[in-house]
């Protein structure tokens, strides 16, 4: 099993908790801009004791709070066009974390329904053509619920095949933010179905264990972060990331560890 995590504010406190990792691990890096995502990589490489815990450092990038924030057609469109002009014309190859979720703000679902359309069009259009631009793809996707769902969230450019586009998958099935089910059943479905649709293109998104930015995310115990890690062994994910870096602690580092290949 390969280990990631998101970081979705990585500032020095955040990324300062790598001390506490004994394994190689991805990192999931958000940043408002290449640029931006640049200049924190190369301080996290420039520290030899931290670039060596770290195998693959991927660029997520989220837009302003009133721009939608994560990625769908109900975004802001010039926002949208940054980014994806951005990366279209940067030749680096890099790794992408393509955040596919509906805009923070309620209010930008309004704004920007006039643009769903062409918007829509933009994102499945840059996914598609990604490798020619010299970028890999990674999504991060709400969890596989039920036809109708999995119909819309498809036709909103918020959840996308990797037979099609060839990409990674990640589903972020958060059991900390499940209410009034059985969670182990619910995590061992939604990882079974990934893995049987999309084999090794289907990543799992584990948390939460730390706040995001919302700030009102329940957290998991350690138990808790035991008993997921165990269903997504048992089902052979290749790929789990963590939500989020910021959350890791000695105790959470070691039962990790124990997972690892």
């Amino acid at each position: 099993m390969r280990i990631g995590f998101f970081e979705e504010f990585p500032d020095e406190k955040n990324l300062g908790r790598l001390r506490l990792i004994g394994f190689p691990i991805d990192l999931y890096i958000a940043a408002k801009s290449l640029s931006d995502f640049r200049k924190i990589r190369k301080q996290l490489l420039d520290k030899k004791s931290f670039g060596k815990k770290i195998r693959s450092i991927i660029y997520w990038p989220v837009l302003e709070e009133d721009e939608g924030y994560w990625m769908s057609p109900l975004s802001r469109r010039k926002a949208l066009k940054r980014i994806i002009d951005e990366l279209k014309n940067s030749k680096e190859k890099i790794k992408v974390l393509w955040d596919a979720e509906f805009p923070i703000k309620k209010e930008n679902w309004k704004k920007e329904l006039h643009n769903f359309l062409r918007n829509r069009i933009l994102i499945r259009g840059f996914i598609k053509k990604a490798s020619s631009y010299n970028k890999e793809i990674i999504t991060a996707e709400y969890p596989l619920e039920g036809f109708f769902f999995r119909f819309l969230f498809r036709f909103m450019a918020l959840s996308f095949n990797p037979k099609r586009f060839k990409h990674k998958k990640i589903g972020m099935v958060y059991t900390s933010m499940v209410q009034n089910r059985a969670v182990g059943h619910y995590l061992e479905s939604q990882i079974a179905k990934g893995r049987e649709e999309y084999g090794t293109s289907y990543c799992a998104g584990l948390g939460v264990i730390g706040k995001g930015i919302l700030n009102n995310e329940k957290e998991l115990t350690n138990r808790e972060l035991k008993r997921d890690l165990g269903i997504a062994k048992k089902h052979r994910v290749g790929n789990v990331i963590l939500y989020r870096l910021g959350g890791i602690d000695k105790k959470k580092a070691d039962i990790i560890k124990k997972f690892l290949n």
